[in-house]
């Protein structure tokens, strides 16, 4: 199993720096939401509390959520994002259908923005030429802006300003500027004036709250667009973590300031029920700028991922096309814009609102069930910056919580939830009739290089014997001939070339060589008494391709070879070996220097318990019918919690396999040095012993943190031939896998 790495340059130059991170992510995250979460919540009657509280639980709910993003981003730092990600980790459909839900959200979010900054700007001009917002020429001149402003904004991506990324920067930076210079005027005004208060007396209720953070979920949402920006950071790993979730605590500092804040955004009142809003030009001015910034990244993002949804096959090849003087996607850029249009002009921006917060928390359920799915199928391949805390229950309860908020937002504004879970459905059925297929290999598949089993008739119950070089391969032979004999069970040789990030999975081919010899050494020992079929496959991850290919076979055995230590400190038995027992859905069986000879004496240290019985049921069938005898050791340290009889667990295993009683001894002694008594006997020369089988100690759900066990001590320290057997658990293997 070949673990070169090989240094590949990049193909993308990586020049966005944290900072320049942090500011686009900000200015994604702080647009018109909070403004339209305090006009609801002023609007509804409710008291300033209530919004405090509304504010607070999203924010934790949003800083849970980027919590799961940014240990995504730092495992996987990819060019496109949530796309990216739920292509490696759900498959080609599931992530065309997040993209799509994606698509409708940054729409969505652009025609609300656009909106906002449509009745900001009609407001100044009822002001100024006395035309009433609520008229038919004011709610046409409302209308006619908002085309407008995405027009323009449409033109400016198209002229490819956004590649540089500059613009939104600049941009980003005197948005944060405006808001931190507003809110200190907000505040000397309100320490100054005696007609603005804070009505602490009304109700506070719990529907109140649930409904208000449901509504204002969106506010939070934005973060997650530098995620797209992976190919181009400097040092990803540790900037995009850093970048959401620095982003996430200034914007609920930020919040719950404007929440503080609250009776000064009185004239909000008035500006979205289609009324004049008064002169208050610091409060227009600023709103003007988050609205722009945010509908600016919302653009920005929309294009890219319907671009990507066309070369997916889920919209129409013609999205792809590429302009060849600006070099922009102009078809999904217009598309993105239409949409964008039908959206501002047919929904009022407080549906838009609720519409993007029901699809932002389907979004963000997925993101924490995502990182859950991450580190059970390929927490031990990926290099992390970040690790989230209380794993997996956060993401767990934060998803939980999150699908209760999705619910309850029916109860605000039925409609625009329906029309979500209606978009959701239509991707759904695009999903499942792609209109072309023409799409890359994901670089998370296992590619079959060379085989000769034939998938349909091969039985199940098999041995997956794994096969890493030409030593282990030897090691392997003994104890797999013997399985297949005794069991009738053929048996299925695995190589697996182990292919680096930095490659392509077509390199894999290179490294064939070394797997086929192996095997073709290994496959000389069982003659025509067993059934053999081989496997040459090349993957990202070893143990994830042993357990995937044991699960796909339904096998009774998986077979490792092991060379009696680990190079890495962070596993006990090896990199392959720890996740393969831990998350083995079959009997599997840990082999060290076992060789081609038949054992005459097999020592079994035994405690009681399955992997107990069943190491001696390996012994059984590895050990000389004619000439062999099995010894069952137990030292008892008097701390035993439950007597174990040694002479009854005998009986009873000889009784269920017919095994002669005459050919199993047992010897019992009293020590507090446990693994040194073993380890005396076993190394002993008058004692004789030529192999020992030893069952796995049974693991709990701390035991990364805890002591090395007993079993894998011994294995360590033996000089003899040597197994470690371990019997298949359904319940510990799922549970292994993914908590």
């Amino acid at each position: 199993m070949n673990n070169s790495s090989v240094n590949v340059p990049s193909e993308i130059s990586r020049e966005i720096s944290f900072p320049v991170l942090l500011m686009m992510s900000m200015g994604a995250t702080v647009g018109g939401g909070i403004f339209l979460a305090i006009y609801y919540s002023i609007n509804a009657g409710y008291s300033p509390m209530v919004l405090l509280t509304s504010l607070s639980v999203c924010g934790l709910l949003a800083m849970c959520t980027a919590m799961s993003y940014a240990e995504i981003n730092s495992a996987l730092p990819g060019a496109d994002g949530l796309h990216d990600f739920s292509k490696k980790l759900f498959g080609i459909r599931t992530c065309n259908i997040i993209a799509w839900c994606e698509w409708l959200l940054l729409c969505a979010v652009g025609a609300m923005n656009a909106g906002i900054l449509g009745m900001v700007l009609g407001n100044f001009i009822s002001m100024w030429f006395g035309v009433p917002l609520n008229s038919f020429y004011g709610i046409v001149g409302t209308r006619l802006i908002t085309l407008v402003v995405i027009i323009l904004i449409t033109w400016v991506h198209y002229r490819g300003v956004s590649e540089t990324g500059e613009f939104g920067f600049y941009l980003s930076v005197i948005q944060i500027l405006f808001l931190f210079a507003f809110l200190v005027y907000a505040y000397f005004k309100i320490s100054i004036s005696d007609t603005i208060r804070f009505e602490f007396n009304l109700p506070v209720t719990f529907s109140a709250i649930i409904c208000l953070s449901a509504f204002s979920y969106t506010a939070f949402s934005g973060f997650e667009v530098i995620s797209k920006a992976g190919f181009e950071t400097i040092k990803p790993r540790e900037n995009i973590p850093k970048s959401i979730i620095y982003t996430v605590y200034f914007t609920i500092i930020v919040y719950l300031l404007m929440g503080m804040a609250s009776p000064f955004f009185q004239p909000l009142k008035g500006l979205f029920a289609s009324k004049a809003a008064g002169n208050d030009a610091i409060l227009m001015s600023v709103l003007i700028i988050a609205v722009f910034s945010a509908l600016y990244g919302s653009i920005y993002s929309a294009v890219r991922i319907c671009f990507t949804l066309g070369k997916e096959g889920l919209l129409p090849h013609l999205f792809t096309n590429v302009s060849r003087k600006a070099k922009t996607p102009w078809v999904s850029l217009h598309y993105t814009a239409l949409l964008m249009i039908v959206f501002s002009l047919i929904i009022s921006p407080f549906r838009l609102m609720v519409m993007t917060s029901a699809i932002a928390l389907m979004l963000a359920i997925v993101v924490n069930l995502s990182v859950v799915r991450l580190r059970r199928l390929m927490g031990d391949e990926l290099v992390y910056g970040y690790l989230m805390p209380l794993f997996p229950f956060l993401p767990l309860i934060t998803a939980s919580i999150q699908l209760l908020l999705l619910i309850s937002l029916f109860s605000v504004s039925y409609s625009p939830v329906i029309f979500s879970f209606l978009w959701l459905a239509a991707g759904i059925a695009l999903a499942f009739r792609r209109l072309h297929t023409d799409r890359a290999e994901t670089q998370m598949d296992m590619h079959v290089l060379e085989t000769d089993s034939d998938e349909q008739n091969y039985g199940k119950g098999s041995i997956i014997a794994a096969v890493a070089d030409e030593e282990s391969a030897l090691s392997l032979v003994r104890t797999v001939y013997a399985l297949g004999v005794s069991d009738r069970r053929p048996v299925e040789l695995l190589h697996f070339i182990n292919v680096p990030d930095q490659l392509s999975m077509a390199d894999g081919k290179k490294y064939i060589d070394t797997g086929k010899e192996s095997i073709n050494e290994m496959k000389l020992y069982f003659q025509s008494q067993v059934p053999v079929n081989f496997t040459i496959k090349y993957c990202r991850n070893i143990a994830r391709g042993i357990i995937t290919a044991a699960r796909e076979r339904e096998a009774e055995f998986i077979v490792l070879g092991w060379g009696g230590k680990s190079r890495n400190k962070a596993y006990k038995l090896g990199s392959v070996i720890d996740p393969v027992l831990e998350c083995a859905p079959t009997n599997v069986l840990v082999v060290k220097q076992v060789s081609n000879t038949v054992p005459q004496r097999i020592f079994v240290p035994v405690a009681g318990g399955r992997n107990s019985t069943f190491a001696v049921e390996i012994a059984m069938r590895l050990i000389d019918p004619n000439k062999g005898m099995i010894i069952v050791l137990n030292v008892k340290t008097g701390n035993e919690p439950i007597v174990f009889d040694v002479a009854n667990f005998i009986e009873e295993v000889t009784a269920r396999t017919n095994f002669p009683r005459d050919k199993i001894h047992s010897k019992t002694i009293e020590s507090k040095r446990v693994v040194e008594t073993i380890l005396e006997e076993i190394e002993n020369p008058s004692n004789r012993c030529d192999m020992v089988v030893i069952g796995s100690s049974a693991r709990s759900l701390w035991h990364p943190f805890m002591k090395d066990s007993v079993a894998n001590k011994v294995a360590k320290r033996c000089t003899k031939s040597i197994i470690i057997a371990q019997k298949k658990t359904n319940l510990r293997s799922w549970l292994g896998c993914w908590l």
